[in-house]
């Protein structure tokens, strides 16, 4: 998971801007992270899924 580019760590509070004109971009990417060799990596579907929270304050 990034946070404007940057890895961030899982399970921590990140602080965001205060609220303009109701719009608040987060800014959040994810990507897939290789756990096996490259030699066994194939084309095919790929699948992932992430929860998150957002709490207002």
């Amino acid at each position: 998971m990034l946070h404007n580019g940057q890895p961030m760590p899982l399970n921590t509070e990140i602080g965001l801007r205060s609220v303009q004109d109701g719009t608040v971009p987060l800014n959040f990417e994810a990507r897939f992270y290789q756990t096996e060799p490259s030699s066994n990596l194939r084309a095919g579907l790929a699948k992932g899924a992430l929860n998150f929270t957002i709490r207002y304050r």
